[in-house]
C-alpha cells in the first residue's frame, strides 16, 4: 500500500472487529467509520460491529450528558474551558465520576463482550478508552485496545496505561503521549482517518485521488461548515457583511443539525447578490470541499483533516472552547491554518485571499491515514491472538515501513499555505504579498 494501490490480505486470525464512538460532536463517528471502510477494504473477510459506546452501554445518562455537552458549548462556553484545563482522570473528583460512570456500565458492558467476542477492539472516544482500558488492566478484555484520538491536541483524559496503541494527528500529540510513558511502539502520528469517499478505493484497490480544475473567472466560493452541531448561529449577519465586499462571491453552508439556522439562512437567500446554498447535515462533503475555494469553520479534528489533505485553505472562525481552542493554536502555529478572532479580520482576510487565491495539492498520506492505520494495527492485533496472554501489551512489537504525519508546531508544514504568512494580528510578514495576481479583486490597502 506504501506505493499508493491497496493490498487486500486474508487474516483468519482477527475475526471481528469492535469499533466504538460516542456523539458529542460528529467527529468521533466519523473517525470510527472510517477506520471501518479501512478494516472492511484491506479485509473484507472481517467482520466489523460500529456501535455508539455510550448509547450501548449507558443510555440514559449518555442523553443527559450530551444535553450538557450542548448546554455547556452553548450557554456557558467559559464553564466548559474550565473543566477541560482542569480535568483530568488522574485527579481526585474525575477520578471518581469516572469510577462510578464504569460501575454503572460494567454490567452491560461485559455482556456485549460476551456477545461479540472481538479480536480487535479500536475506540475513538476518550469515555469508551477510559472504560475498556480498565477491563483490559483487570484482564477482562483479553482483546487488545487501540484509541484513535480526534483531535490534534490530546487531553489527559484520552491518556490510560492500559491502552495498547494510540494514533494521533500530530507528531505534537506523539509528545504529549511520549510525557505519559507511551513508547514510540505505541503511538503513531499518521493523521486523522478519513472515510473512503476521500481516498476512494476502487474493486481493485486502486486508490483514486481528486482532480480539481479551477477558474479565477467564475465568483471566489465559500464553504462555511460548523461542525455536525451547525454552531455557526451569526452566520446570516456575516454574511450580509461578506456580500458587500467588493468582488463577486458564492455561499456554500453546511448547518448541520441546527434547523433554527438552516431556516434563517434559508430566508437570506433573497437579501444576498451572491448565490447561497445551505445543506443540513450531510454525508458527502469530499464534493463540497473541492468544489470550494476557501473553508471557514471551527476547529474540528476531523473537518480539518479533510480539507488539510485535499489542499482547500482554511480560516478557523470561533472554535469552540477547549478542544477545539488546543486545536486551533496548534494548527495555526504549524502554518495548516488562519484563527481568524472578529468578524472584522474575517471581512478582511477573506479580502486579501480573494486577491491573492491559492490551492494547495491534495497528500495522499493524509488521505489514506485510516488504511495506514489498519496496517499499522493488523500485525500487532494478529500477534496478540497468537501469543498475547491478554494481560498486557506486547511491548516489544514494532511496525516496519512507518510512515508518520510531519505536522508539528515547532517547524512549518511542508505545504504551508503562502496566505498564512502573517500569522495572527500584527505578527510577521507575508512573504505572497506584492501585485494581485486574482482578477477578482485589486490587493486591499495596507494588507501588507
Amino acid at each position: 500500500m506504501k506505493g499508493g494501490d491497496i493490498v487486500r490480505e486474508r487474516s483468519p486470525l482477527i475475526r471481528r472487529v469492535w469499533v466504538v464512538y460516542a456523539v458529542y460532536g460528529d467527529g468521533h463517528r466519523s473517525a470510527a467509520e472510517a477506520v471501518a471502510e479501512a478494516v472492511r477494504t484491506l479485509h473484507p473477510e472481517t467482520d466489523v460491529v460500529v456501535e455508539d459506546f455510550m448509547e450501548r452501554v449507558h443510555p440514559r445518562f449518555h442523553r443527559l450528558l450530551q444535553r450538557i455537552f450542548y448546554f455547556a458549548l452553548r450557554r456557558a462556553p467559559s464553564a466548559y474551558r474550565t473543566v477541560y484545563n482542569v480535568g483530568a482522570p488522574q485527579k481526585l473528583l474525575f477520578r471518581d465520576v469516572l469510577a462510578l460512570v464504569r460501575l454503572a456500565g460494567r454490567a452491560p458492558l461485559l455482556a456485549r463482550l460476551r456477545e461479540l467476542s472481538p479480536d480487535l477492539v479500536i475506540s475513538t472516544h476518550f469515555l469508551a478508552t477510559q472504560e475498556l482500558a480498565e477491563l483490559r488492566a483487570r484482564g477482562e478484555l483479553l482483546a487488545p485496545l487501540v484509541t484513535v484520538v480526534t483531535d490534534y491536541a490530546v487531553h489527559p483524559f484520552w491518556v490510560h496505561p492500559a491502552n495498547d496503541l494510540y494514533f494521533v494527528g500530530s507528531r505534537e500529540g506523539k509528545e504529549v503521549l511520549g510525557a505519559f510513558g507511551f513508547p514510540d511502539t505505541r503511538a503513531f502520528a499518521v493523521g486523522l482517518p478519513l472515510r473512503a469517499q476521500f481516498w476512494n478505493a476502487d474493486a481493485e484497490g486502486r486508490l483514486r485521488f481528486p482532480l480539481f480544475q479551477e477558474s479565477a473567472e467564475r465568483p471566489l466560493r465559500l464553504l462555511f461548515m460548523g461542525g455536525g452541531l451547525g454552531m455557526l448561529d451569526s452566520l446570516p449577519e456575516l454574511l450580509l457583511a461578506l456580500d458587500r465586499l467588493p468582488f463577486a462571491k458564492e455561499y456554500v453552508v453546511v448547518a448541520g443539525r441546527n434547523a433554527p439556522l438552516y431556516r434563517a439562512l434559508s430566508e437570506y437567500r433573497g437579501r444576498l447578490q451572491g448565490s447561497l446554498v445551505v445543506y443540513g447535515f450531510v454525508e458527502e462533503v469530499r464534493r463540497l470541499m473541492e468544489e470550494a475555494d476557501l473553508l471557514v469553520t471551527k476547529a474540528g479534528g476531523l473537518s480539518v483533516a479533510e480539507a488539510w489533505a485535499l489542499g482547500l485553505p482554511i480560516f478557523l472562525y470561533r472554535p469552540l472552547p477547549g478542544h477545539e481552542e488546543e486545536n486551533a493554536k496548534l494548527l495555526e502555529a504549524a502554518g495548516v491554518a488562519r484563527l481568524v478572532r472578529s468578524p472584522e479580520e474575517l471581512l478582511r482576510r477573506v479580502t486579501e485571499f480573494a486577491a491573492r487565491p491559492y490551492r494547495g495539492v491534495p497528500n495522499p498520506l493524509r488521505l489514506r491515514a485510516a488504511l495506514e492505520t489498519v496496517r499499522i494495527v493488523w500485525p500487532y492485533a494478529e500477534e496478540h491472538v497468537l501469543y498475547g496472554s491478554g494481560e498486557a501489551p506486547l511491548l516489544d512489537w514494532e511496525p516496519d515501513d512507518l510512515w508518520e504525519e510531519g505536522f508539528s508546531t515547532g517547524e512549518r508544514s511542508a505545504d504551508l499555505f503562502p496566505f498564512l504568512g502573517d500569522r495572527g494580528e500584527g505578527g510577521g510578514s507575508d512573504p505572497s504579498c506584492g501585485e494581485s495576481p486574482s482578477p477578482r479583486v485589486p490587493l486591499p490597502p495596507g494588507s501588507c
